[in-house]
């Protein structure tokens, strides 16, 4: 805020519990009046599709009218109904540069997990410590994660 205050825009932070957060997203505009600078962040990965079903779609559960763009519903429900990969791979790609050049999402910065595997971690591959990477950051189960064996160990 005290950086949009720097360069002239008036601003004000309101900050709010999930629970209070969420059942304002789902009342819709009526709950935002005025201009709205949301920050959303979401903790895990998913799929463009998932994402947009959610935020962006007319009437969806956390986005019902805030972001309503009935002609991007139209191109995700063609994406939705078909069955060809190249005609999915250009729908999805429309609808995601629509969404960034008309900025009715504005990405902010993306989390760089960062993540190693030191020399007394028994592992043959970072897969088999990391072996969900593509949903989470996270090694686990941590209790699967063997240590080799060293003389320090020993004593």
């Amino acid at each position: 805020v005290s950086q949009l205050q720097a360069i002239g825009i008036r601003s004000k932070m309101q900050t709010m519990e999930r629970g209070v957060f969420l059942k304002r997203l789902q009342g819709g505009l009526k709950e935002w009046p005025g201009v709205q600078i949301i920050m959303n962040a979401a903790r895990v990965g998913g799929t463009w599709s998932n994402w947009y079903d959610s935020f962006m779609r007319c009437g969806g559960f956390n986005g019902k009218d805030r972001n309503c763009v009935p002609e991007l519903d139209d191109k995700f429900n063609k994406y939705l109904a078909s069955v060809n990969r190249n005609e999915r791979q250009k729908l999805a790609e429309e609808v995601q540069r629509e969404i960034l050049e008309n900025y009715y999402f504005v990405p902010v910065f993306r989390h760089a997990f960062v993540n190693a595997i030191g020399p007394r971690i028994a592992a043959a591959k970072w897969q088999d410590v990391f072996p969900s990477f593509s949903t989470s950051g996270y090694a686990y189960p941590w209790e699967d994660i063997q240590l080799k064996e060293t003389a320090a160990a020993v004593k």
